[in-house]
């Protein structure tokens, strides 16, 4: 029974008692180089994805993209091109090293609301710039989310884009975005543009 228990539960060594100390070892080294070897595997699995994501993003943002490209990045990425999109630059002036964290966790608060979303840190304007996907019926709620992430970044400038109704408009969402926080430089009391 314990064999078959440890083989449902894909034990790395069996060792019997008295236990001899190193047989016990060369286990343990076994199992952590099993661990090792997986969390490798996550990381550049994570790794291929966020760069498949960052490519799929400089795509949409790309006047004349391939269309069979996006739908194969997109595929791959899982980020749904048949919704509505609007483009979503957070900028935080001042920020250097911890800006980045801070971007992300604002990302990470965007993933984890009704929208799917891809995006592009530019360390040298502080801003992350997103691409928000989600369905027509959820627009509504834009408008909350976006007083959401300035109410958890007080700092925080949030140019927001045109929706785009398919992939090929993605670029006038992302040019009038940019064109939107650059306001931000002439308004220093306003923080939603």
């Amino acid at each position: 029974e314990y064999l078959k228990s440890a083989i449902r539960l894909a034990a790395i060594d069996y060792i019997e008692k008295p236990i001899d100390l190193p047989v016990l070892c060369r286990a343990l080294e076994r199992a952590a180089g099993e661990i090792r070897e997986k969390n490798k595997k996550e990381t550049v699995s994570k790794a291929g994805r966020e760069f498949q994501q960052q490519r799929l993003f400089n795509l949409l943002i790309t006047k004349d993209a391939d269309r069979k490209m996006l739908e194969k990045l997109a595929a791959e990425t899982d980020f749904p091109l048949n919704l509505c999109m609007t483009c979503l630059i957070l900028q935080m002036p001042g920020r250097d090293a911890g800006g980045r964290e801070q971007l992300e966790k604002a990302g990470e608060m965007i993933r984890s609301s009704f929208c799917r979303v891809i995006g592009s840190y530019h360390r040298e304007k502080h801003q992350y710039e997103f691409i928000l996907s989600y369905p027509e019926r959820e627009r509504y709620r834009l408008p909350a989310l976006y007083q959401k992430i300035l109410g958890q970044f007080p700092e925080a400038r949030l140019g927001t884009g045109m929706e785009a109704e398919n992939c090929k408009n993605v670029y006038n969402s992302y040019k009038t975005a940019g064109m939107a926080i650059n306001c931000a430089f002439f308004k220093e009391d306003k923080r939603i543009f």
